[in-house]
């Protein structure tokens, strides 16, 4: 900024100096020719009255002119101090013969020019102007001046006038650069400083730029004006947009919540893009279906869309799509009517490492996305917000991925891979939550321990490919039969261990009839398989606290439970019915969590 004001107050001043100078030059010209005309029209009059005055007081002999009065006549005649002037007395062959002021060059002149009689018009010889004066006896005086020593008379008062405009441009230049400085200088750094303030302290602090003030600037032109916001407002947009990109990358790296992920990019989008409905469909590849896990404004969705996720062109081809106001190219996510007529729907499919994981549907404002865009980049408004969304889209896509990836892995950590139930370490873990619970709480917890009945003579006879079969199906039949509350793991082999909260042992026991039964009523001929025997279950239960502290404690009852079962004629429940001894109750009561085993 100083460098061009200084840039522009040098040109300034130089213009300044090249008008002066040229005034200056034109100015002394003119003065010049004035004295010119002065100096040969007072030596065509004047002097020329004068020495023939003087001519008559001495005879009219030439040769009797008193030198030192020729010098006082000439100059008082001319009325130019300064000025060099000269007279010579002439003979009859032109020939100078005496005078006043003489150099060589005006010998040479006056006797280059002839001096005859009646001659009296003014005689211009190079540097000198000459007139001849008729004199008597055959001689004649020429009385003349230099035009050289004119220039010179006149400098003093040149120099004086250079030295009044040079006075007159300094302070000129010194009133200019304080108004400058004053009315423009200054309220443009304070305006530069206060929009760049906001923005570079929020790329520094990685907080959000806080919006722009609505004044202009208006002391320079219009068109260097407008420049200059659009240049702030594009600057302090891109601060604002990396500032929330930055909060976005760290919330998103560090979230383990899909439905939450979508929440923070909703809400960062809201403070980027007018949103009017934000929408975040995830696939579920192994039902093939689209699922909304997070929606703004719970919109509805077509069922056709959702169970068939082929039938959305976003999912289907991997491309976005952009629907502006009025236009009905996706009937699924619009109708047409007329209140779409000013929204922009974008549509991006979310991939990471090639995979489809479904779709981000975002609904724009197309009034105030024209308005608060226009101009924030090198296309149009929509195409600016595309871009934007193209950047966070990404991101949280790949952050979905990542949650998708955990997930996978933590059930592989946590569930049994052939039938889908929850392994023995996840109920081993979840048994001591449980019993926390209904400790603090003082309410009765149920554990069964079922074994499937025959099924090592089963695999062996059907072999094992039919004994997975079996495996599966009964732990979708057990899965049917308990409660939403109720947990079920495979415990190991054929045997399943299920927890029932807050559940004593008689509503444990229809439990376990309704489990037993279910598993008894399996059409196996549904599966292919109506060549095998009866697939039955035995189910021993354990209460707490009534059989015990602690899971060891429980699990060992209910297994009793469950060989008095089988040896009892199998396909039954049956309750443990023996109680622990003091001392194993002491031990549990004191250190409740120390057989987990």
């Amino acid at each position: 900024m100083k460098s061009t004001v200084a840039k522009y107050n040098a040109l300034l001043v130089v213009m300044i100096l090249l008008v002066a100078l040229a005034s200056l030059a034109f100015n002394r010209h003119l003065i010049y020719q004035e004295r010119l005309a002065h100096a040969s029209q007072m030596l065509a009059g004047g002097v020329n009255n004068h020495i023939t005055q003087h001519l008559r007081e001495a005879g009219g002999r030439a040769d009797k002119l008193d030198a030192g009065r020729l010098t006082e006549i000439i100059h008082e005649s001319l009325h130019l101090p300064g000025v060099a002037a000269f007279g010579a007395v002439v003979d009859a062959g032109n020939q100078v013969v005496g005078g006043v002021g003489l150099t060589d060059e005006i010998r040479h002149a006056v006797a280059a020019h002839p001096i005859g009689p009646g001659n009296h018009a003014l005689i211009e010889a190079g540097d000198l102007v000459m007139l001849p004066v008729q004199a008597v006896g055959g001689l004649n005086v020429v009385a003349g001046f230099s035009k050289d020593s004119i220039a010179r008379s006149i400098w003093p008062l040149t120099a004086n006038t250079s030295l009044f405009v040079a006075a007159l441009l300094a302070i000129y230049f010194l009133l200019a650069y304080t108004a400058l400085r004053y009315w423009i200088v200054n309220p443009l750094v304070r305006f530069l400083e206060t929009r760049l303030r906001g923005s570079i302290d929020g790329i520094v602090s990685g907080n959000t730029p806080s919006a722009l003030p609505e004044e202009r600037f208006e002391v320079l032109p219009e068109e260097i004006s407008v420049n200059i916001e659009r240049n702030m407002r594009a600057l302090h947009t891109w601060a604002r947009h990396k500032t929330n990109f930055d909060k976005f990358i760290a919330i998103s790296t560090a979230e383990n919540n899909k439905q939450q992920l979508a929440a923070n990019l909703h809400n960062i989008l809201s403070l980027e893009l007018p949103l009017k409905n934000f929408t975040v469909l995830e696939v579920n590849h192994s039902l093939n279906r689209l699922n909304p896990i997070f929606d703004a404004r719970a919109s509805s969705f077509c069922d056709e869309l959702l169970s068939d996720p082929q039938r959305c062109f976003v999912y289907r081809s991997g491309s976005r799509l952009v629907q502006m106001p009025g236009e009905a190219v996706c009937g699924y996510c619009r109708t047409g009517d007329n209140q779409c007529k000013d929204e922009v729907l974008i549509c991006k499919p979310l991939v990471s490492a090639g995979k489809e994981m479904g779709v981000c549907k975002v609904t724009l404002d197309n009034a105030r996305l024209q308005r608060e865009l226009a101009g924030a980049g090198n296309g149009s408004p929509v195409a600016v917000a595309e871009s934007l969304l193209d950047t966070y889209v990404y991101l949280a896509a790949l952050s979905l991925s990542n949650l998708t990836l955990i997930d996978s892995y933590k059930n592989q950590a946590l569930t049994d891979g052939l039938t889908g139930l929850y392994n023995r370490r996840y109920m081993v873990e979840y048994m001591a939550s449980l019993l926390s619970i209904s400790k603090r709480g003082n309410k009765p917890l149920a554990l069964f321990m079922v074994d499937i009945d025959n099924f090592k003579r089963l695999n062996d006879e059907y072999g094992h490919h039919v004994g997975d079969l079996v495996l599966k199906e009964v732990a979708r039949t057990m899965r049917r039969a308990i409660r939403e509350c109720d947990i079920i793991a495979r415990y190991g082999g054929e045997e399943f261990v299920v927890t029932l909260p807050d559940t004593d042992s008689a509503v444990a026991n229809e439990v376990g009839q309704r489990l037993v039964e279910a598993v008894a009523s399996i059409e196996w001929n549904s599966h292919n398989l109506g060549n095998i025997p009866q697939v039955t279950v035995s189910v021993g239960v354990a209460e707490f606290p009534l059989h015990g502290y602690s899971h060891y404690h429980l699990t060992n009852a209910a297994d009793k439970a469950l060989y008095a079962a089988k040896r009892s004629g199998k396909n039954r429940v049956v309750i443990h019915q023996v109680l622990p001894d003091e001392e194993s109750i002491a031990r549990a009561l004191e250190c409740p969590d120390s057989a987990l085993a």
